[in-house]
């Protein structure tokens, strides 16, 4: 008898997880950074609002309270260095760095290509914005700059929209020629199921099981 209600128990959890896994979630990202704040919100909303989850996560907290693992003693001393270096490097841009980040993900979206290109074709895009604001202080690096945002922004919104229809998507970039700014408005509102997460997952996997990454 006991084995009859266990064998139960274990159908109905097989079943649920079942249900879960085929259930569409609408994941919200969005990313604010504007003078001294920077802020990145996760929401996750399943069964029509019947289950939500909400996450805020702040760069700055995160920076603070990193510092306070320093030896006593030097904290304090320690702790103002940190944010005098933080402040002094907050605005600096160069191009060797965004000309590395774009290589990064050019060759992370080919590694990967097959995992991309099975989410983006199961995920369904709400809203996509994107809104920038930036400036370093020289009027020609801050135009290399601008072009080199627009090459990172194309490759990666190509990828993600050549298959996609959706009239939300707004993308904006403003370059500063006068000031030392960086200002930053993202969001993406989408809808996928757990599954195809997890079918995405085992194909990026595979990568590293070949050895795709490691051997680059």
């Amino acid at each position: 008898m006991e084995l009859i209600y266990l064998k139960l128990i274990l159908l109905i959890i097989l079943i649920f997880i079942t249900v879960l896994l085929f259930i569409p979630i609408h994941l919200s990202i969005e990313v604010k950074r504007k003078k001294q704040d920077h802020v990145t919100n996760i929401r996750i909303k399943m069964l029509k609002g019947l289950i939500k989850l909400n996450y805020d996560i702040s760069y700055d907290n995160i920076v603070k309270n990193g510092s306070k693992f320093l030896i006593k003693g030097k904290k304090e001393e320690k702790r103002k260095d940190i944010e005098k270096s933080q402040e002094e490097n907050k605005l600096l841009i160069t191009i060797s760095r965004i000309e590395g980040i774009f290589k990064n993900i050019e060759y992370y979206l080919g590694v990967f290509k097959e995992a991309i290109k099975y989410i983006v074709g199961k995920l369904e895009i709400s809203s996509l914005k994107f809104y920038l604001k930036f400036g370093v202080g020289d009027a020609a690096l801050t135009a290399i700059l601008y072009g080199l945002f627009w090459s990172i922004i194309g490759l990666i919104f190509n990828v993600i929209l050549i298959s996609k229809e959706t009239d939300n998507i707004n993308i904006n970039i403003y370059p500063d020629f006068s000031e030392r700014i960086y200002e930053v408005d993202f969001l993406c509102i989408i809808k996928i199921k757990i599954v195809h997460i997890i079918i995405a997952g085992f194909k990026g996997l595979k990568v590293f099981i070949k050895g795709g990454v490691l051997n680059a």
